[in-house]
C-alpha cells in the first residue's frame, strides 16, 4: 500500500513539475509575454482617437514620410467637415501617403504607395532563391488600412532575365501572391 501511494505521489509531482515550465525573455522578466507596440500610433484629434498601424520593416525614406504624417497636427481644421483629406509626397513622385479623417477628426483610412523602395532582406532572398538569375528592375510597395486595421500590404516587382520580363506580387511573409 505504501508503495502504491509513493508511486502516485511521485507521478503527481513529476506531472506538475513538467507542466510548469518557465520562460525567460531577453530582459530577464520571467513568464511575461511582451508585445512590441512601436508600430501602433494612437493619435487624438478632435473628439475621437485614431489608430495608425505603421510598418517598421520598410525603406528608411518610407519611415521618414510616415513619421511626418504621425507628427502632423490637424488641429481644429479637421473638425466640422464631413471628411478631411491629407496627402504627403516623397520627392520626384516616388511615393505618397494619403489619409482621410471623418467629421470628428478620427482617422478612417490610410493609403500608401511607394516606388523603388529598399526591399526587406527576407523578400529579396526569397525572390532570388525562387527566380535564380533574374534581376529586380522595378518595385512598388502598397499599404492600406481602414479604421486601424491593415487591409493590404504587398510588393509588386518587375524582373528581367534574357530579354524576358516577369511581374510578381509578394506579401511581407515572402509568399508570392500573383505572377504575370
Amino acid at each position: 500500500m505504501k508503495t502504491i501511494i509513493k508511486a502516485l505521489l511521485l507521478s503527481t509531482i513529476t506531472t506538475i513539475s513538467y507542466s510548469q515550465t518557465k520562460t525567460e525573455s531577453k530582459s530577464g522578466t520571467e513568464g511575461v509575454n511582451k508585445i512590441d507596440l512601436s508600430e501602433v500610433v494612437i493619435k487624438s484629434t478632435g473628439k475621437e482617437s485614431s489608430i495608425y498601424v505603421r510598418d517598421l520593416n520598410v525603406d528608411p525614406k518610407v519611415l521618414k514620410l510616415e513619421q511626418e504624417f504621425i507628427n502632423y497636427d490637424l488641429g481644429k481644421n479637421a473638425v466640422g467637415y464631413d471628411a478631411f483629406y491629407v496627402k504627403f509626397e516623397l520627392e520626384k513622385g516616388k511615393g505618397k501617403l494619403e489619409a482621410t479623417y471623418n467629421e470628428n477628426g478620427k482617422l478612417t483610412s490610410v493609403n500608401e504607395k511607394y516606388r523603388k523602395v529598399e526591399l526587406p532582406i527576407s523578400i529579396s532572398r526569397s525572390i532570388y532563391k525562387e527566380y535564380p538569375g533574374w534581376q529586380i528592375v522595378d518595385n512598388t510597395y502598397t499599404y492600406s488600412q481602414e479604421n486601424g486595421t491593415k487591409i493590404k500590404k504587398e510588393y509588386s516587382l518587375t524582373m528581367t532575365k534574357d530579354n524576358k520580363t516577369q511581374k510578381i506580387k509578394i506579401n511581407p511573409a515572402a509568399e508570392i501572391v500573383a505572377v504575370r
